[in-house]
């Protein structure tokens, strides 16, 4: 070996150290996000980075001491670091509002601004857009628009799927020549590979120009699931909802009376579409141009501008009195980055919830006094605990591993305690291997004489990791 050559390999390590300082980025997060989750293709590109790291079972391990410096990090082939890998390609990021006061938009009015510009000034003949139907609050109904009137009744974001291929097909039918189509990343995908595949049905048809402008997205519902989540669990008439938002981890509505509520993500899980778990494009990678809030102040929206013609009509619609807009921050733009990859990363953790159903005869407990304090720093957290079954006589718990590593060699077991302080049992099962973030659940049998119910979990040594209590009455009235 070279030592010319190795003194120069250190040196670029070094360089990669001094770039990445910082940035927080170390071996336990690539091994939450990637070697616990199974993405790990054994390629080495991490212990060619650091001489702390070696390869044991097959996979990476910290041999020695983690300096965070973040080389290994940025050097994984399934790790999102740079900013195309992050938010796609783009010419330049900015962020502004409409200068229009007829325009209402979710946040800067930036799409709607667009398409009344492009309509006037005869750049598109139709726009395909997303609008509220007339008997159903919130459920989206495409449409092709060509008047002033229609694009500002169809502005404002939706959280549910919309089919506006099928309305891209009609204006394309009907003779358009030039189209202006608004959709979230899914649809773009779709429109691009018409547009740019050899069988392509745009790129085949010939007779139609489509300017793609995508929106922002991380999630979306079911209608039905919004409206049992809103009106039957939180008693909130989707007629009193005027705006949709996410934003910060929260799902905010803003209601007629101009109150507002809000409720955690987490919340809406169940009525979360399954696509939504596939897809890692969070600003529409493949449009003209995209827009969304992320990264911007309350009232402004972030545009980020991928081809040519999309920067053409946002220059002519700013100096027309349109718009306006000013560069993107670094700072505004980090953060754009930062929930980008965080959309990237997600198809690598688990996406199901495995169940543990257990029906064998529980456990006697003798002398069982179980702890009254919480550990400092539970390894699990606690989800929703439900009755399950024909007349309710399950009870479902869902627990999640909280911890950046695999927890190995659990106990999880579920206690059941009675009117006398001898009448407790328990269910147990031995957990062999918990990845990272993993949410699963585990389902017993209800006994006679329930009072109270007690989940634990130990390690292998016996320890307690997490405790919880619940009462059996409290467990009823849910």
């Amino acid at each position: 070996m070279s030592e010319k050559a190795e003194a120069m390999y250190k040196e670029s390590i070094s360089n990669a150290q001094k770039i990445l300082k910082g940035k927080k980025e170390n071996f336990a997060r690539l091994q939450r996000e990637v070697i616990n989750q199974g993405a790990c293709v054994s390629c080495g590109a991490c212990v060619a980075s650091c001489d702390q790291l070696a390869f044991e079972d097959g996979k990476p391990k910290l041999v020695g001491k983690c300096t965070v410096c973040g080389v290994c990090y940025n050097q994984c082939p399934r790790t999102s670091t740079t900013q195309p890998e992050q938010i796609g390609a783009y010419i330049a990021a900015y962020t502004g509002k409409s200068k229009l006061d007829k325009v209402k938009g979710q946040d800067g009015g930036i799409v709607t601004s667009l398409l009344l510009y492009a309509l006037k000034n005869k750049i598109v003949d139709a726009a395909v857009v997303t609008s509220k139907d007339s008997e159903q609050p919130w459920k989206p109904v495409p449409k092709v628009v060509t008047s002033e009137k229609e694009i500002l009744e169809s502005s404002g974001s939706f959280y549910s799927h919309s089919q506006v291929v099928p309305a891209l097909s009609k204006a394309m039918r009907s003779g358009y020549k030039s189209v202006a189509f608004v959709g979230t990343p899914c649809k773009i995908d779709a429109v691009f590979k018409m547009q740019n595949s050899p069988v392509g049905l745009v790129h085949l048809f010939k007779g139609t120009n489509v300017l793609r402008i995508g929106l922002f997205c991380m999630d979306s519902f079911s209608i039905n699931g919004l409206h049992t989540f809103f009106e039957e669990k939180n008693g909130v008439p989707l007629t009193d909802i005027t705006k949709m938002n996410i934003k910060e981890g929260k799902f905010r509505v803003t209601l007629r009376n101009n109150g507002e509520k809000e409720w955690p993500i987490a919340d809406l899980d169940s009525i979360r579409s399954s696509s939504c778990d596939f897809c890692t494009d969070l600003t529409s990678e493949k449009a003209d141009i995209s827009v969304g809030s992320i990264g911007s102040q309350p009232g402004f929206s972030t545009i980020i501008v991928r081809t040519n013609a999309g920067m053409e009509l946002l220059n002519k619609a700013v100096k027309d009195g349109y718009l306006e807009f000013k560069p993107l921050s670094e700072e505004d733009l980090t953060k754009v980055l930062n929930i980008g990859r965080v959309k990237k990363n997600h198809r690598y953790k688990p996406r199901d919830k495995p169940l543990f159903v257990l029906e064998s005869p529980p456990c006697k407990l003798d002398g069982f006094a179980p702890s009254d304090s919480q550990p400092a720093k539970p390894l699990v957290k606690f989800g929703e605990t439900e009755l399950v079954g024909k007349g309710q006589s399950k009870v479902r718990v869902t627990l999640r591993n909280d911890t950046v590593d695999c927890l190995e060699d659990l106990k999880v077991r579920i206690i059941h305690k009675g009117e006398t302080s001898e009448d407790v049992v328990a269910w147990e099962i031995l957990i062999p291997e918990w990845l990272s973030s993993q949410a699963l659940q585990f389902e017993y049998p209800r006994v006679e004489g329930e009072k109270e119910y007690i989940f634990e979990v130990q390690n292998k040594k016996g320890d307690t990791v997490f405790t919880k209590k619940i009462s059996a009455v409290d467990l009823t009235k849910k």
